[in-house]
């Protein structure tokens, strides 16, 4: 489940290409990646120095990692975080997106606070560029607001890499739900999305496919047409090629609610769809690893 942002501001008049829009890069992060990793505290503060209130529930052993998770949330919850977030390091593997993980309970009990039924922290939309930060809570949906997880304490390994998806910036490929739907797929929320471009219709003449097709934040990766081209001089957009490898254009469920075409790079069902099923596609991680590192 996920909240994108919305403007503050009247409704966004999104820059369009004719019959189509996609979205630029927003998140900010760099750092080489990492063969190697653990989980559990580690003892990497120099002798003498004042132990940190946080504990390292994910991190690696000798380089950096291309992001963090800043958690908050009770001490009781460091086993069962670090147990849930190897699971998730495992799937976006970390020779490709290696990330670290703390849980800071001083700052969850000082910061955060429950407002009918929900929980709110203080500057938690203020974490470093290169951080994300989460929130782990008592019962509730995990959703992901402005960038920042919510998640229940309950949450399995599979629902927290969702959610993580989001704020590395995937959007959802199940159908969103109406009222969400209409404004999201008509750009009126400001979420950048990695994984799903839209388009007002399945037909674009060449100049607008050729604007299309050079936009796509995949287009390095694409393995197969994306389009066949018609008599008349139209592409009817749609990769024909269907197995899981294979990098093109495939319908995506997001908009069925809302207005104009989703699309996505895989043909496959991805966690991004079915968190229970658990498939991160290599070329998921790929993306996200190029976005950081780009900026």
């Amino acid at each position: 489940m996920n909240f994108y942002e919305r403007p503050d501001h009247a409704k966004m008049s999104p820059k369009r290409i004719p019959f189509f829009k996609l979205s630029a890069l927003t998140i900010v992060g760099a750092a080489l990646l990492l063969p190697w990793w653990q989980h559990g505290e580690e003892p990497l503060l120099d002798e003498g120095v004042e132990t940190q209130a946080y504990s390292r529930v994910l991190i690696h052993a000798h380089e950096a990692c291309l992001f963090d998770v800043h958690v908050l949330g009770a001490e009781s919850l460091e086993e069962r975080l670090s147990t849930r977030l190897q699971f998730v390091q495992e799937n976006f593997n970390p020779e490709i997106l290696p990330f670290c993980a703390t849980l800071d309970p001083q700052r969850y009990e000082s910061q955060c606070f429950e407002v009918n039924g929900h929980v709110h922290c203080e500057n938690v939309s203020s974490e470093p560029p290169e951080a994300i930060a989460m929130v782990v809570t008592g019962d509730g949906l995990a959703q992901t607001r402005n960038g920042v997880v919510y998640a229940p304490q309950a949450a399995t390994g599979l629902l927290l890499q969702h959610e993580l998806g989001h704020a590395l910036g995937l959007a959802d490929e199940y159908g969103m739900r109406p009222e969400l739907a209409r404004a999201f797929c008509s750009g009126d929320y400001q979420f950048d999305a990695l994984n799903i471009v839209f388009t007002a219709s399945r037909e674009l003449n060449d100049e607008s496919y050729q604007a299309f097709k050079a936009s796509l934040p995949w287009r390095t990766y694409l393995t197969t047409p994306i389009a066949r081209k018609t008599e008349k001089g139209q592409w009817v957009l749609g990769s024909d090629a269907d197995s899981d490898d294979a990098v093109g254009l495939y319908p995506a469920d997001t908009c069925t609610h809302g207005p104009g075409y989703a699309w996505k790079p895989v043909a496959e069902k991805t966690f991004m769809e079915q968190h229970e099923i658990g498939s991160v596609p290599t070329l998921y991680l790929k993306l996200i690893r190029d976005r950081l590192n780009s900026q």
